[in-house]
């Protein structure tokens, strides 16, 4: 009888600590989202800068892809791609997998700017009166990671992400190109919902188990 109240506790400690770590996860995604939306708000002009948070847009495939924060403005548009990180992180263009190491830990996550490339190329299907080489991959660290390998410049922390997209500085979309992309964006987009957001996870899982 030991043995199995040994058993369940076993089991109960391991939920416990499962779902707790999920927990984590979705807050420090929260927190980096709401990190570098304030960021933003704070020191790109909103009448400049127009920010759409949480996009999901439904993709040729069925699925669907979720964009962190679209940034619209007559200097280009921005996608970023979000991560909130600690301790040490080592990647490359080339690493199909990043790995963070923190005193707690390992693991390797999914290439951000993959990850962001699919993203991109989505607002380009959506968008193809935008010139592509006016869609502009960014991907931003929210947290204290430090990074270990050379990055490429639109990998970077969130305190330098203003300065960074203000070296955009030439005026190349006009105000009917800004308002159809935020139009045609807010009009596809689906919406903002726990549903959504579950539907989205449910067929990440679906595409990388295949």
């Amino acid at each position: 009888m030991l043995d199995t109240f040994l058993g369940f506790g076993v089991i109960f400690g391991a939920g416990f600590w499962l779902g707790r770590y999920k927990d984590i996860a979705k807050y420090e995604i929260h927190i980096g989202e709401q990190i570098v939306n304030q960021t933003i708000k704070a020191h790109l002009p909103s009448n400049q800068y127009h920010l759409l948070q949480n996009v999901t847009l439904p993709t040729a495939d069925t699925m669907t892809t979720q964009i962190d924060h679209v940034l619209v403005s007559s200097y280009g548009i921005f996608v970023i791609e979000t991560k909130h990180y600690a301790g040490l992180v080592f990647g490359s263009i080339d690493n199909a997998q990043w790995l963070q190491i923190t005193k707690w830990d390992k693991r390797k996550f999914q290439n951000p700017l993959r990850q962001n490339y699919k993203h991109k190329k989505e607002l380009e299907l959506l968008l193809p009166e935008i010139d592509q080489k006016h869609i502009y991959s960014v991907v931003v660290f929210s947290g204290d990671a430090e990074f270990r390998t050379k990055m490429p410049e639109n990998v970077i922390h969130a305190r330098q992400m203003a300065l960074y997209i203000r070296k955009f500085n030439k005026e190349i979309l006009s105000k009917d190109d800004m308002v159809t992309a935020l139009g045609r964006i807010q009009l596809m987009r689906m919406e903002e919902s726990k549903e959504t957001d579950q539907a989205h996870v449910k067929g990440l899982k679906a595409r990388f188990n295949q």
